[in-house]
């Protein structure tokens, strides 16, 4: 890897990487994403718990679960997995207070360890200009519905926006890429939601 890897506190940043096909870039857009998408996410947690809104909650923590795994957040990772087991668990209210708090407090944890790491010149595409994430949404948007109606323009409108999607894994791509050449576009549209996913990781 030609670039050098951060040491950013309680982030498994070589796992992370790896996953990654080793884009470095595209992580560090990640990092940046989640700091700026899951700063609410406690507030918001708490209040669908406080109004006994379960199924927002389960939604909420299951979202930062995924988010915290492709940053390397391995304790936050966790933390959201218990706190996913005692919501379905339903072992009493103190029991799920005193796990939804330490996942908010690790979450806080993350968040501000973030802050401190990340220079406001992370999110850049490799010649050094900066990423226009309404662009690449749109751009994965367009190819969903094209794809949802079986539209066998996919392939040609890829390629024209191949681009806007440049900051990708290369492994995620070749896939999207083979799906969409040979027709699968159920996995496609999976592919799709994934990269969708690491754009909006806080949108409830």
């Amino acid at each position: 890897m030609a670039d050098a890897l951060p040491e950013i506190q309680g982030l498994d940043v070589k796992t992370a990487v790896a996953r990654l096909d080793g884009n470095l870039n595209f992580y560090m857009r990640l990092l940046e994403m989640f700091a700026d998408r899951q700063r609410d996410t406690a507030q918001v947690l708490k209040k669908a718990l406080s109004g006994n809104d379960l199924k927002l909650a389960a939604r909420i923590i299951h979202t930062c679960r995924g988010v915290a795994g492709n940053i390397g957040a391995v304790r936050l990772e966790k933390a959201a997995l218990e706190l996913e087991n005692a919501l379905k668990l339903n072992g009493g209210e103190d029991a799920l207070n005193k796990t939804c708090l330490y996942f908010c407090d690790e979450l806080e944890r993350v968040i501000e360890t973030l802050r401190n790491s990340l220079s406001p010149g992370d999110t850049r595409h490799s010649d050094g200009s900066a990423i226009d994430r309404g662009k690449v949404a749109e751009a994965l948007a367009g190819l969903k519905r094209l794809l949802l109606d079986n539209d066998g323009r996919g392939e040609e409108y890829l390629e024209e926006h191949s681009d806007s999607l440049a900051d990708f894994p290369d492994d995620s791509l070749r896939k999207l890429r083979s799906s969409v050449k040979s027709f699968d576009y159920k996995s496609a549209v999976e592919i799709i939601g994934m990269l969708e996913g690491s754009l909006s990781g806080n949108e409830q």
